[in-house]
């Protein structure tokens, strides 16, 4: 049986993650996460009655990790401050916390008697510098240069603190793998990623209302969070991917946000008119991950290639919730 502590573990990523162990049955799960989203909701206070998993409810981004376990065979470190309004509104206080959250799991990770793995995940916004500048190859692999933004610009705060946060892994002599999801959605993810966005500016207008959107031309691959976990979980438990950087994603279905708004209203049964309005937030124009790496590993099977297929599940669970 072996330990797993997963710090973040009540978010979107962690509870997916999480879950997925425990019906491996050969794992027992700590959770370490501070709720910054809220209180407990129905699905995590269920994963947690599991006698498998114990949560602890603590700010690593304020405090060091007192756990007296030093019998962890893995490490997930999946906290951060996040999300494009967030970032925005508190730019210092991004920069702050997720710095601290990642010396804090460090300095833990070192404690550990046979660690064999400290999985940090890092964001496909490393690049958003590369991509203004219209210096990124797409596919884009984990080893192209990075070029930052400029640092005067909020949203860069995160993206900064994440390519920091990689660099301290980098050095810190213990053995990682490095994860970049890009675009992830599905059950239990924020209000504030662009699909629920989507969603919900959908189901408040009328039939054949205007829809104001933003950056309607942008291009996105979007990954089902299922299909996200099963590469993460080939990465935790193969031995080559010991040091090493992955994207996560999928690479198979390129779509505009125009293109998601009207299968969203195809969804929700909902037709309007667009209106396209240009918002400068610095949004990377475009993001199709190359996954080469994973696949070398283990090739993706993609249970949901297809985005409408889904939006609809999530759909459907936003519904019911």
């Amino acid at each position: 049986m072996h330990k797993v502590l997963v710090i973040g573990g009540a978010g979107f990523l962690g509870y997916h993650l999480c879950n997925y162990l425990l019906k491996k049955k050969k794992y027992k799960i700590d959770i370490i996460d501070n709720l910054s989203k809220g209180k407990k909701d129905q699905s995590l206070k269920e994963l947690i009655k599991d006698p498998k998993i114990k949560f602890f409810h603590h700010d690593v981004s304020i405090k060091k990790i007192k756990l007296k376990e030093r019998n962890y065979s893995y490490i997930f470190q999946l906290a951060a401050i996040l999300g494009v309004d967030n970032v925005i509104k508190n730019p210092s206080n991004v920069l702050i916390k997720n710095f601290n959250i990642q010396i804090n799991s460090l300095e833990f990770a070192k404690k550990q008697k046979k660690l064999n793995r400290f999985i940090f995940s890092s964001t496909s916004e490393i690049h958003i510098g590369n991509e203004k500048l219209k210096e990124l190859n797409f596919p884009t692999q984990e080893n192209f240069k990075i070029i930052l933004d400029d640092i005067k610009n909020p949203r860069t705060t995160y993206s900064l603190s994440k390519i920091y946060g990689e660099a301290l892994l980098l050095h810190s002599s213990l053995p990682y793998s490095i994860i970049r999801p890009h675009n992830l959605y599905g059950q239990r993810m924020g209000d504030l990623h662009v699909i629920p966005q989507l969603f919900t500016k959908i189901d408040k207008i009328k039939n054949n209302e205007v829809l104001p959107l933003h950056s309607h031309n942008h291009k996105r691959c979007f990954c089902y969070i299922s299909d996200a976990i099963e590469q993460i979980y080939t990465i935790m438990n193969n031995k080559n991917a010991v040091n090493t950087i992955f994207n996560i994603g999928n690479n198979l279905e390129e779509i505009s946000i125009k293109q998601l708004a009207l299968i969203i209203g195809n969804i929700v049964n909902k037709k309007f008119v667009i209106k396209i309005k240009e918002f400068n937030n610095s949004s990377p124009k475009k993001r199709i991950p190359s996954l080469t790496k994973v696949n070398k590993l283990k090739r993706t099977k993609f249970k949901y290639t297809n985005i409408q297929d889904g939006c609809l599940k999530y759909y459907e669970w936003k519904i019911s919730n």
